[in-house]
């Protein structure tokens, strides 16, 4: 599963939206594939920091 964090907070917004769409569509990636998660925000990046070392692969 990839999972790609977005800065923005709503599934609607143009950035959202575009980056389904390149990833889906113009990448040709399944969307059973990836995953986009929306971070709300800048700020909001420390509530997330658990999502971010789930998907980090170990050395």
């Amino acid at each position: 599963m990839i999972d790609i964090f977005l800065e923005t907070g709503k599934k609607t917004t143009p950035e959202y939206r575009f980056v389904d769409d390149f990833v889906g569509k113009f990448l040709g990636v399944d969307p059973l594939e990836y995953k986009i998660e929306c971070v709300d925000g800048k700020d909001n990046l420390q509530r997330a920091v658990n999502k971010f070392l789930d998907n980090t692969i170990p050395e």
